[in-house]
């Protein structure tokens, strides 16, 4: 908006423009009443106890009011999903625009419909720590939008219209005028900016209207908050209106989650047996609210500052608290809002196909979710994970059927619980491996701690109390759940970009772009069986060629380049790479160079491309049957196809077992024989998208305008640029050769298409054939046979391993243990080689605070010595096993918790143990 001109809605009303005098902001109130900004901490909540909107709605109501006013001028659309399949630097969606960029920000896709009307699920991890605690914070919402894109040939609306649309709406719900203050805040996000007017009323921000006409620009020369923006070609009016504070300006509740979760607060409050803050403490409940809004949450959890805050003001009141006090009855408070708030989260999250991993917006769904096992935990409160998170199907009825989607939740859930409770139980020996950084706090300690949390998930309150049991303290890092979301919030470029471009691409880059290339026509669609074609050479450099046109296919999407030869006249160059850079299309040859303009023949590789079809139309089969067996969650995480094999990974909370592999393997065949005819058409990529959804990007965010998708029947469908098979039938046979689960939440499954799958199983065979000859029996009783002679294998391991420790078990030599102050010294000669020592003194260091010497004497007459101590004792192992060394005539090395050494006068390891025995014992003196 430019600066001191009225927007002519503001005039006709009689809105005055004034600058904040505590912030400096600038802000447009009815008749110029307002004396603040409107936000907070400038003004406190005003709306608590005497609600502006007059009605009270819940959620639905809500939503359906906000819509409703839209129906007349704009289209509603549908929600898209919380993760944001359609983009490559986000992986959840944070706003309603994030439907729409950048593809239709930048003017390259027209919208669904123009003007249009949405509510939006979001999700924002930035506010994670602040939930339950703030009184109005959340980690998901649903932002109700309407949008109107404006193009140099034709206008919807701007600026004022957008604002009278807000007063109107704010009119309906019967909202006082002289309330509600426009503040002005320029708006950046996405790559885009703009002018922009928030919607404060009662200090409370119901609203924001970003008028986004910039886009970013390292040469622009428009600067906003830090940044440089050009023009953008479409103006975009992006509004933001918070479903969640409508609803709760129309209750008055003293914090948002009362007004949101009404009935499942008290089924939670009940079965946590804790008492709401407002029935018991209703001074504490309205101060809490209005508190919470001036003290800052957003940057950290200043809780301390807060609570501060509270005691201050409840003992105007007349009520005398200490923190202390505070702090043990809002706590319990806090974490039941905390898990209301964080099971809607997940149930948004699991719903749309989002499953807990260690990477990715996965990380984000096990951060969550672990988040709320610690609070139920901290409460005792002894409920099922997926129990909760059902609790809000009713609630989430106009967004989505949650009860569609409860067996998978329930499975997801219950297995992630024991994943949870078994890291929890890793947590001392874990803390132990990495007590060093741990102990040294500052920056060392914190990457420390999200090392734990990112490799192991273990979160610094588990760490913590691991190292009260060590016998030390650590201080938690206010606002880690912050600090982590903010690392696994958005995919980075080097993740987004994939492989890199080859050395041969990077030597002549700059001369291709140099000349000015046409794009390259692609022959490799028109004729997927075809082998020969005719070209004209445009470009030569070094063993790169360009052409008019080209047959062989250029790697991408996981599928490697078509290899062959080129042929001029008497001349044959064999291709070996095909990289495309931008339109152009370039070719790796070995050979004499044919001069520009000539006429070249093409011929590619027909076994090698046949056997790539196979394998690429073999993936699209294999991912949808896994999809049809294992559930909707299954996605894309990667593919590679190969000559000889083929493998996809998919999202999947387990293993696949032995019986989903096999349904997989049969359900895929199926297809195949029933010859499904393979459709391959170019679409915009606003009807791709309403056609088929989503689900066409297994194998990420596309780039272009125009999508080609490959439809299976009604089987599969995908954008795709890969050559692909007539229909099913031509890939002849699947073989899966093996699945493995490669990282939390992904499983890779390996297969053989074609030809290919007959060798492999030709190849299992004779691997039957050779196993059956050896042990003289025939196929069919192999199983009983291996298990026969495994069992048999297994007693005697056990046998020989009884007969070689002997009395040097750990039990027995810590029966025979020494007491050296509060250690035990465990000391012998073990008739036992390295590993077995090694092994022997893990087990007892683990067991009890110690130090294990042990000296073993081999057959060549030499010996070795194994020390090792537990984490909490302070001993340096590698000094003790120099000691013994000496005697044996070598030496020692290692690790301060386990060396190991060793020389060749066994004939001495009795002195060594002597020694090594002496040096532990001076070591711990007085400790």
């Amino acid at each position: 908006m430019p600066e001191n001109k009225p927007l002519p809605v503001f005039t006709e009303r009689g809105y005055k423009r004034a600058k904040c005098p505590k912030c400096g902001s600038v802000y447009w109130s009815k008749d110029g009443v307002a004396t603040a900004c409107g936000d907070t901490p400038c003004v406190e909540y005003s709306f608590i106890g005497r609600p502006p909107i007059k009605a009270k709605h819940d959620l639905d109501s809500m939503r359906e009011a906000y819509l409703g006013f839209f129906d007349k001028d704009h289209t509603r659309v549908g929600r898209n999903p919380v993760v944001a399949r359609w983009r490559d630097d986000v992986f959840l969606v944070n706003a309603s625009i994030y439907d729409f960029q950048p593809h239709v920000t930048s003017g390259e896709v027209p919208p669904p419909a123009n003007p249009l009307v949405i509510s939006q699920p979001c999700i924002r991890m930035m506010d994670l720590d602040s939930v339950g605690r703030s009184g109005r914070h959340l980690s998901n919402f649903e932002m109700m939008a309407h949008h109107a894109f404006n193009y140099t040939d034709k206008e919807v609306y701007w600026d004022d219209q957008c604002v009278r649309y807000c007063i109107g709406l704010l009119e309906k719900l019967g909202v006082d005028e002289h309330l509600v203050i426009y503040k002005e805040n320029p708006w950046v996000g996405g790559g885009n900016a703009g002018h922009a007017l928030e919607v404060m009323v009662d200090g409370l921000e119901l609203a924001t209207l970003v008028f986004m006409n910039l886009r970013e620009d390292p040469n622009g020369t428009t600067i906003v908050k830090g940044g440089k923006f050009s023009p953008m070609d479409i103006r975009v009016v992006d509004t933001g209106y918070g479903l969640e504070r409508f609803v709760w300006a129309s209750h008055g509740t003293p914090t948002i989650y009362d007004a949101i979760y009404p009935k499942l607060l008290k089924k939670v409050f009940d079965m946590a047996s804790v008492e709401p803050i407002a029935e018991r403490y209703p001074e504490l409940g309205m101060q809490w609210a209005r508190a919470s809004g001036i003290v800052n949450l957003d940057i950290t959890s200043n809780l301390n500052e807060l609570r501060g805050e509270l005691v201050k003001r409840l003992k105007s009141k007349g009520q005398d608290i200490t923190l202390e006090k505070l702090t043990a009855i809002m706590e319990p408070v806090e974490q039941v809002y905390a898990i209301v708030d964080h099971t809607r989260c997940l149930a948004l999250m699991l719903n749309d196909d989002l499953i807990p991993s260690n990477v990715k917006a996965g990380y984000l769904v096990r951060m969550v979710l672990r988040k709320v096992l610690r609070h139920l935990e901290q409460l005792g409160l002894k409920a099922e994970l997926a129990d909760l998170v059902m609790l809000h199907k009713d609630n989430m009825k106009g967004i989505t059927d949650l009860a569609a989607h409860e067996g998978f939740i329930a499975k997801v859930l219950a297995l992630e619980t024991e994943r949870y409770k078994e890291t929890a139980s890793k947590a001392k020996k874990l803390v132990e491996k990495n007590i060093g950084p741990i102990k040294a706090g500052g920056k060392a300690g914190l990457e420390a701690l999200i090392t734990l949390y990112d490799t192991h998930g273990l979160h610094p309150s588990l760490v913590k109390k691991a190292a009260s049991e060590l016998g030390f303290d650590i201080e938690v890092p206010d606002g880690f759940e912050l600090i982590v979301a903010e690392q696994h919030s958005s995919q980075r470029p080097e993740e987004a970009k994939g492989v890199a471009v080859p050395k041969w691409i990077l030597d002549v880059r700059t001369k291709v772009e140099a000349q000015g290339l046409p794009e390259t026509k692609t022959v490799y669609y028109d004729q997927v069986h075809g082998t020969d074609f005719d070209a004209v050479v445009l470009f030569t450099d070094g063993d790169a060629i360009v052409l008019d046109q080209t047959m062989f296919y250029p790697e991408g999407g996981g599928q490697p380049a078509d290899h062959g030869t080129i042929v001029q006249a008497h001349t044959s160059l064999s291709v070996t790479d095909v990289q495309k850079l931008g339109k152009v299309i370039l070719h790796r040859v070995e050979g004499r160079l044919p001069k520009v303009g000539t006429i070249v023949k093409g011929r590619i590789d027909r076994v090698r491309r046949l056997a790539h079809m196979r394998h690429h139309t073999g993936t699209h089969v294999m991912l949808a049957s896994a999809r049809q067996v294992l559930g909707p969650h299954v996605w894309q995480a990667g593919a590679q196809k190969g000559a000889e094999e083929a493998r996809i990974d998919i999202t999947h909370f387990a293993r696949i077992t032995d019986e989903e592999r096999r349904k997989i393997e049969f359900l895929a065949n199926e297809v195949v024989l029933q010859a499904v005819p393979i459709e391959k058409v170019v679409l915009p990529r606003e009807e791709a998208e309403k056609r088929y959804g989503f689900r066409l990007y297994q194998g990420g965010a596309p780039t272009s305008r125009n999508i080609r998708v490959v439809r299976i029947g009604d089987f599969d469908v995908q954008g795709c640029g890969g050559t692909h098979l007539e229909n099913t039938g031509e890939i002849g046979l699947i073989k899966i050769n093996k699945t493995e689960r490669i990282q939390d939440g992904v499983v890779r499954i390996e297969f053989s298409a074609g030809i290919a799958a007959v060798r492999n199983i030709q190849r299992i065979e004779m691997l039957l054939e050779d196993s059956s000859s050896t042990l003289s029996v025939p196929a069919e009783q192999l199983p009983k046979t291996v298990q026969r002679f495994f069992e048999e294998w297994k007693r005697l391991t056990k046998e020989v391993k009884e007969l070689k420790l002997g009395s040097m078990d750990p039990e027995s030599l810590l029966a025979k243990a020494e007491t050296v102050g509060k250690v035990k010294l465990v000391a012998a000669q073990a008739d036992m080689g390295m590993n077995e020592m090694i092994g022997a003194a893990k087990v007892i260091t683990d067991m009890v605070p110690s130090v294990v010497v042990l000296v073993g004497v081999t057959e060549g007459q030499g010996a070795q010595v194994v020390v090792a101590r537990s984490a909490s004792v302070e001993l340096d192992a590698r000094e003790v096993v120099k000691e013994a060394a000496k005697v044996l005539g070598g030496k020692g090395g290692g690790k301060a918790a386990l060396a190991q050494g060793g020389g060749p006068q066994g004939s001495k390891a009795a002195e060594a143990l002597e020694k090594a025995k002496a040096a532990v014992k001076k070591a711990l003196a007085g400790k």
